[in-house]
């Protein structure tokens, strides 16, 4: 219970805390350490997918993780709250990538599949109520449902196709080893 209760805590600390300009001690100008593991992991994300706000696609994982790199040694500009990635936390990351991105299309892979599960039920709900004569808000109502599900699921199955070969990519340019998890 103290375990869990610890990880729901750092949890929290890093989700409020990784984007650095609002969140640092401007009495001790220090970065929590669980918000500098989340930003690594958010900055990444952000550089290497496609986001629907920014054309074209994501830059890829290697070029992601080489303008983290590339952040850690940049000087910070006198006067700038923002602080830099941390540079031991952005090596744990690379090193580790191959791993982390096969724990994340696990989690991903799981994700499809509930989704798909609702889908089903949705899809079998939709049917009995047309045959059942259910009312037209009924029916409207469960068709938009199952619009959402499957726009959701498209929409992950595209994501599970993108980063299925990221571990390897990142793994090869780095010259890192592949361990099975």
């Amino acid at each position: 219970v103290i375990l869990n209760l610890f990880n729901t805590m750092l949890a929290c600390r890093a989700i409020e805390s990784h984007h650095s300009y609002e969140f640092v001690d401007s009495s001790e100008n220090e970065w929590p350490f669980a918000g500098r593991m989340m930003a690594v992991a958010d900055v990444f994300d952000a550089i290497a997918s496609k986001r629907t706000y920014r054309e074209g696609e994501g830059t890829g994982p290697v070029n992601a993780l080489n303008l983290l790199l590339k952040d850690t040694t940049t000087p910070i500009a006198p006067g700038n709250r923002v602080m830099k990635m941390d540079p031991v936390l952005v090596g744990v990351f690379l090193k580790n990538f191959p791993e982390i991105n096969k724990r994340a299309m696990g989690h991903l892979a799981e994700e499809i599949e509930y989704r798909r599960l609702e889908l089903a039920k949705v899809s079998g709900r939709l049917r009995l109520a047309e045959e059942g004569g259910a009312s037209p808000i009924r029916l409207k109502s469960l068709a938009e449902l199952r619009r959402i599900f499957s726009a959701s699921k498209a929409a992950l199955d595209a994501q599970f196709e993108l980063r299925s070969d990221w571990g390897t990519q990142v793994a090869e340019y780095f010259g890192l080893a592949l361990r099975e998890i």
